[in-house]
Formats: C-alpha cells, structure tokens, sequence
C-alpha cells in the first residue's frame, strides 16, 4: 500500500479496542483511532480523513450493519469491514446485502491479526484505486465534454457522443446512441465511412487521419478533419473517432488563394489597362513640347486622371472582390466619346447610336477604353467603330476590322491570348471580368463588315462574380 493510512476501530469492549490498535499499529503505515459506539464514529467519519472503518457487529446501541447504514446514509464512501465474534449464515448475509467490504470473524494470535491487516490493507488498495480510477474518468469526461472536437465512440451504433457531436448530427444524445455512427456523414461521404467503421471495428490496419463532410439538421455541410483508433470496451473492439470542424479554415483558405489569384491578375490588368493612358500622356507631353498648347496639357491631364481612376478601381477589386454593388443609368454615346477622346485616334470613326445602359461609370469606361483600343490596333488607321444599344436590352461594340475567326473566338477570352507581337492578352479578360461583374453575358460575333462584334446582354438574374459567385 502507498502512503499512510487511518483506521478506526468502532467497538464497545474497550480492552479489544486496544488490542486491535496495538496489532494494527505494528504496520507503520496503518494509524489507528478507535471510538466506542456506532454514534461517535458517525461523528468521527464527519470530521474526514479515515480511510477504513473495522467495527464490531454487537453493540449496545446499534449493530454493525445498522452502523454501516448510517454511514453510507450519511454519503460516505469509506471501506467497511465487519469484524465480529458471532458469524452466522445470516449475519454474513445481512452484511453482504448491505454493502460491506469485507467480513472476518474475531480470533486470537499473530496470525489472526496479520489477516485483518491485509484485509484493511486490500480494501484500502481498492478504495483508492477505484477512486482514482472514478477521478480519472470524471477528468477524461470533463475534457471529452468541454472538446471543441466531436467524439464518437461506437460499434455497429453510437455507444457516446460528446455534446460537440451532437451539435453536428443535430439531436440530443438520447437519440444519437444507438444510431448508426454514420447517420449524419453527408451521403457522399457515408460510404466511405461506413467501410472504415467496420475496418476498425475488425481490427484492420488505417491510417488514423482522414476527412469527411457532415450534413447538419439545417442543410449546411460541413467539413471535419478526423482521427480514430480502435480500443477495447468491455472486452470488445471498438472506434473512437474524434473530429474538427475546419469549415471555416478550409474557407479562408480558398478565399486566400482566390484573393491570391485576383493580385496576379490585377497585376496584368494594371500593367495591361495602364498602357493606354501612359501612351496618351506621352504622346500629349511630347507635342506640349513642342506647341506649348494648353489643349495637349489638358489630354495629358485627362490621361494621367484616367490612370489614378485605374490604379484605385484595381485596388478596390483587389479588396472587395469583382462583383459591382452600385449602379447607375450611363449614356452610350457620352460614355464611347469619351473614350474616343483619351484614345487620341487619329483616321479612326466613331459612329455611336442614342441609348443608356445600367453600369458602374467608372468601370463601363475601362471596358469601352479595352474595345475600342483594340479595334484601333488591329483595326488600322481607317477602322470604324459603332456602339449602341441592342433591342433586347444590352449594348453592342462593333468595328469593320478584320474580326475574329471562328475557331478562335471562343479563346479571345482567356488569359495571354493576342495577336499582337508586343500584346500581353489582358484586354479581353478585363472586357468579360467587367461584363460578369455586371452580371451581363458577353458573346463575340461577325459584324457586318467582317469586323468584330461583341455583344453584352443583361443576364435574367443576379450578378456573378468572375469566381462564380452568384449574388441577388
């Protein structure tokens, strides 16, 4: 036995109470304290710190068993040992009935006592090992409970869930014991589960970390990191699986590589769309040198402007995402002149016809400036470019150039196309990325001059980021 412990001896005949003490006391690990009556231990055991009660069956005032009832009425635990000198069949069976420890009647000799040493010695082991066992399973429940991990504990059914399990499957834990351990894994999933269930049921070999989706009582889906181990109940294999819910990390981590793949693509659209003014405003401060004209400062300006608006629209894209929030009716004709304008094209036409259309300004104008710089390089000095509005709603941007040719245009839109040497093939992917954002579908055809013609349409619902996220 580790450490010491204290006895107390309950009997009325006082010379046996100081025969037992000395004989108990020759143990140094066992103190003994001894009182006479079944009243006085009661009052003893209250005060705490006895860790076995011996007591004598017969006494004036009670019986041992009377006493033991008492003791156990009172919440103590403590091991009980009857030590009497009348056994009978029917004492032993009243003791036993009423939850002694142990039994032993009164005897005489080094031997005798060295007995009921070991008998108090045993049934204190027990008591504390239980104990020790019982806090041990209380501070494992506690931990288990308070988990922000589902655990599960099962067979071919629930045998435990912790309330972070029952949470996900949506029922109390009356209802999920005894139901399948897979009855909430998401029916894609549930398969899979099933067939390691039975695997660590079996005994079979799995790596101990896998994921799967749970489908809560709502509709949402859910995704768990997990791992499990087979242990014994009862003698029997068993799973334990304990799972994280990582819904949220596993979001934002897409949402980081999405935003990841946003920047690199604003890179090109800034060095791409920046291009354009950066050309206006060289070429306008290269003929200020020369005429000092006050108009060619003016183009500058305007182009240097249309740059900041640029950089500060990418930045916006960069932290809100593509779709646009806020629109507004936008002229045609004023919105293409404009344009024009920057562009500073010298041979070129542009022919516009009367109508609005819902937009971002800001972000119609980036569009516009992409097609129409287009349609000047490839289209050549004498190019002419038409914008309108379509019937069915919409508008059109139409060039006499030398258009598209069928098998290619369904690759106009993807990221590096060109046909341009020095191109970087950003125009048309800022073209559709505004268009989505709008919510508009985009379509490129022949115009009637075998140019190019594209053609943006208002889509029935919503708007659509170019993530494919669908907003009301």
């Amino acid at each position: 036995m580790t450490g010491e412990a204290t006895v107390l001896y309950v009997d009325d005949d006082a010379a046996m109470s100081r025969v037992v003490a000395r004989a108990l006391g020759r143990h140094d690990d066992l103190r003994v304290e001894t009182v006479g009556a079944a009243a006085e231990g009661v009052e003893r055991l209250a005060i705490g710190g006895v860790d076995c009660v011996v007591s004598d069956y017969e006494m004036p005032d009670t019986d041992g068993i009377e006493f033991l009832e008492a003791i156990r009425a009172a919440g103590e635990d403590v091991p009980f040992v009857l030590y009497t000198a009348r056994g009978s069949e029917a004492v032993a069976g009243r003791a036993i009935a009423a939850g002694v420890t142990d039994y032993l009647r009164k005897g005489e000799g080094l031997d005798h006592f060295r007995v009921l040493a070991r008998r108090v010695h045993n049934a204190i082991e027990t008591a504390r090992s239980r104990r020790a066992l019982e806090e041990s399973e209380e501070r494992f429940r506690a931990m288990v409970e308070g988990s922000r991990d589902a655990i599960l504990l099962y067979r071919e059914s629930v045998l435990y869930a912790n309330d972070r399990a029952c949470d996900l499957a949506g029922r109390d834990r009356e209802a999920l014991v005894g139901s399948e351990p897979w009855c909430f894994v998401h029916p894609d999933d549930r398969r899979r589960f099933e067939r390691r269930v039975a695997a660590r049921i079996a005994g079979e070999y799995l790596d101990p970390e896998f994921e799967f989706r749970v489908l809560t009582a709502d509709g949402t889906v859910r995704e768990l990191e997990a791992t499990d181990r087979s242990i014994p109940v009862d003698g029997e294999p068993a799973g334990l699986v304990a799972a994280r819910d990582v819904t949220t990390a596993r979001r934002r981590q897409r949402e980081l590589e999405t935003q990841n793949r946003r920047l690199e693509e604003f890179a090109g659209v800034l060095s791409h769309d920046l291009r354009g003014p950066l050309n206006v405003v060289a070429g306008s401060l290269a003929l200020a040198r020369e005429t000092g004209r006050d108009a060619d400062f003016d183009r500058a300006a305007v182009g240097l402007d249309r740059m900041e608006t640029l950089i500060a629209d990418m930045l916006e894209l960069s932290r809100h995402g593509s779709a646009v929030e806020e629109t507004e009716p936008v002229e045609l004709a004023a919105a293409a002149d404009s344009v024009w304008a920057e562009l500073g094209a010298s041979g070129g036409t542009l022919g516009v016809e009367d109508g609005t259309v819902d937009a971002a300004p800001d972000r119609l104008h980036q569009l516009l400036a992409n097609l129409l710089s287009n349609a000047v390089d490839h289209g050549g000095e004498a190019v002419r470019v038409t914008v309108g509005p379509l019937q069915s709603g919409g508008f059109y941007v139409e060039d006499d150039g030398h258009g598209v040719p069928p098998d290619e245009r369904e690759r106009v839109f993807r990221r590096g196309y060109t046909t341009a040497d020095d191109g970087v093939g950003w125009g048309l992917v800022v073209v559709e990325h505004i268009a989505t954002a709008h919510g508009w579908s985009v379509s490129l055809t022949e115009g009637a001059d075998g140019g190019a013609r594209f053609e943006f349409r208002p889509q029935l619902t919503g708007r659509t980021t170019p993530d494919g996220v669908r907003q009301a």
